[in-house]
This record gives C-alpha cells, sequence and structure tokens, in this order.
C-alpha cells in the first residue's frame, strides 16, 4: 500500500534511521545498500527517517554472519550494556540494604525510648480481625401467610 506521496506504508514497529545505527549499527548506506523502504516522518518541522525494525535487524544478522569485526564490536557494545545494568542492580540492592539497615536502627532507637518511658514495645504484626460479611440474607416470603423470614 503506497501513501499518497508515493512512500510505501509501514506497517508493524519502526526504527528511525538515527536509532538504528545507535543501537544495532546498521548506518543508512546498508538502508539504502538493501533497498529497504521507509518514510520521512516530520515532526515540528524536523525530518527524520523510519524504517521497520524487522528489516534493520536483519540486516545486522547479515551483517554480523558477514563482517566479524562487525560481530565484534556488537558483542563489545553489549558487554557495555550488560555491565551497565549489573552496576546498576548492584546499587540499587546496596541502597535498598542500606534503607533497610537504617530501618532497623530507627526501629531500635525507637524501642529504646519506649522502654527508657517505662512503656512497653508494642508486638511485631497484629492479626487483622476479620471483616464482617457483607453479603445480605434474602429474605424469603411465603405466600400462605404473607411472613417474612429472614
Amino acid at each position: 500500500m503506497t501513501t499518497p506521496l508515493g512512500q510505501q506504508q509501514l506497517h508493524g514497529k519502526v526504527i528511525s534511521t538515527k536509532n538504528a545505527e545507535k543501537l544495532y549499527g546498521v548506518t543508512m548506506e546498508d538502508l539504502i545498500a538493501a533497498h529497504v523502504p521507509g518514510q520521512l516522518r516530520i515532526c515540528h518541522g524536523n525530518g527524520y527517517h523510519v524504517v521497520q525494525e524487522s528489516d534493520v535487524l536483519r540486516i545486522r544478522d547479515e551483517k554480523k554472519l558477514s563482517d566479524p569485526a562487525f560481530a565484534a564490536v556488537l558483542a563489545q557494545a553489549e558487554y557495555k550494556q550488560n555491565q551497565k545494568r549489573l552496576a546498576d542492580l548492584a546499587k540499587k540492592q546496596r541502597l535498598d540494604a542500606e534503607a533497610e539497615a537504617d530501618l532497623l536502627a530507627q526501629q531500635k532507637t525507637l524501642a529504646d525510648q519506649i522502654l527508657a518511658a517505662g512503656l512497653e514495645v508494642p508486638a511485631g504484626k497484629r492479626k487483622a480481625k476479620p471483616k464482617a460479611s457483607t453479603k445480605r440474607k434474602k429474605a424469603k416470603c411465603s405466600d400462605d401467610d404473607k411472613e417474612w423470614k429472614g
């Protein structure tokens, strides 16, 4: 299907050519050489080209198979990404552990203050009372005496 401007209508997930180069290492020249259909889109007066992500992934895989240096560069980039994710995860876990330690220290301080005042430290979690049933019983009416029975 073509648009009124003669460009091919793209279906599925699309990606800009700049992001294709950034994420997958597929340049505009690679896309042109492979005759990949695309669209020119404009947002706030700025134009950018988009192509289907599946085409970009196909070209990336072909490039990886034909060029070992390209495969090594992709592997290096993925390795760096994984290192950053691991560092972020370790930082989050460290911050969570520090927050838990701070909370426990605060609880101990509060317990000491309560004991110093001669009061009893509250026990751990209390069990909540079971909620009363909110279901209403249907009243039944006997046809004989027209009395309501609950």
